[in-house]
Parts: C-alpha cells; sequence; structure tokens
C-alpha cells in the first residue's frame, strides 16, 4: 500500500503521509510509558539512576541507615559542625581530654579486723536492763558489733557503734543496751569489730 501512495502520489501526499506516521507514533510512546508498578523491586541499580534525580526532600527521615552508604561516602566536609554526639563514635574514636586536677587525699584503707570483747561489770538480776561498751585499740575504727548472749536471756533495746566524742565521731566503739529477760542473773557479753591500719 506504501508502495503504491509513494510510486503514484505527489509530494504533498508524501508529506501528509509522513506527518500522520509521525503522530501516530508520538501517541503510540505516551500510551506505553513506564510508572512505578511496572518496574520489579530489586532491578534498578543506582548506574540506572541519573545523578540528582533523588533528593532529600524525596527521602523519607531515618529511611537510610549505614549499609546503604558506599565506604567513605560521607566525608567531613559533608557533616555539619557539632552536629555529632558521644554516642555517635565508636569506643575508643574519641580521643581521652586533659588530666583533671589531683583529688584530695582519701583515708588510709583498714589492712586488719579485729574482735574486741566486753563483759557486763558483774551478773545483771533478773528484770534489769545493763548498758555494756567495747572499746576498739588506739586508731582502730569499730566497723560493727552486738551481743552475744541469746535472745531468751537478754532483750536488746539498742545496739550501735559510739564516738569518742559522742555523735558524729569516727565510731571507736560499741555500745548494747539490754534487759534481762531470763528468770535468773546473768553476764551480758558485747563484741566490737574493730578495722586497724
Amino acid at each position: 500500500m506504501l508502495r503504491r501512495i509513494f510510486n503514484n502520489g505527489r509530494y504533498a501526499n508524501v508529506t501528509a503521509t509522513l506527518a500522520l506516521l509521525i503522530a501516530l507514533s508520538g501517541t503510540t510512546y505516551a500510551a506505553v510509558e513506564v510508572t512505578g508498578r511496572d518496574i520489579r523491586n530489586g532491578t534498578i541499580r543506582g548506574v540506572d539512576i541519573a545523578n540528582g534525580t533523588i533528593t532529600s526532600s524525596k527521602l523519607r527521615d531515618r529511611a537510610i541507615k549505614g549499609i546503604d552508604l558506599a565506604s567513605n561516602t560521607i566525608t567531613s566536609a559533608k557533616v555539619r559542625d557539632a552536629s555529632l554526639l558521644i554516642r555517635d563514635f565508636k569506643v575508643g574514636q574519641v580521643p581521652a581530654g586533659p588530666t583533671g586536677p589531683q583529688g584530695a587525699p582519701g583515708i588510709n584503707a583498714a589492712t586488719s579486723l579485729l574482735v574486741r570483747e566486753a563483759l557486763s561489770p558483774g551478773l545483771i538480776a533478773a528484770g534489769d536492763a545493763a548498758t555494756v561498751t567495747v572499746a576498739c585499740a588506739a586508731g582502730e575504727k569499730a566497723v560493727s558489733g552486738g551481743a552475744t548472749s541469746p535472745s531468751t536471756v537478754f532483750d536488746v533495746r539498742s545496739s550501735r557503734p559510739v564516738g569518742a566524742a559522742g555523735a558524729g565521731d569516727i565510731p571507736t566503739g560499741w555500745r548494747v543496751e539490754a534487759v534481762n529477760v531470763a528468770g535468773a542473773p546473768n553476764t551480758l557479753q558485747v563484741f566490737a569489730i574493730c578495722a586497724g591500719p
């Protein structure tokens, strides 16, 4: 059919036919335009995308992860000053700061623990109360204490550390206040655990 048109037609007929073909081809291209639904996931690679096509405004916040970036993609020039926090760095990446000032000297630690004991001056009558204090040796500090008498004999009302100068001082002994609840006189035995230098 085309041969008949070109052989028998004039220049005007040929020009009109070519214009019709061009117009129809343009319509055909628009009808088969490819959209995102026509592309299978994972088939588009970086080389298939023109530079500058995907901009920041087209990305969802927090959508890009470290594994999505090639090595050395983000350089120092691309990071805003003072935008990174200490948690953004791996251990050892941030250098240590300068050495701080010397702190105040601490208290010498104890190198030994000793048990000191004391007895009531005499027998405590049934129903009577007594107070017994045991002292640590010079230079020692009381860290604990109590009474060794069973609860069926003495009802301990108070068991506490005591200082040489009273409340607030370094404890240098232990004091126990108790009542004899047995039916016979008994002796109250008190102990203190003392820490020595």
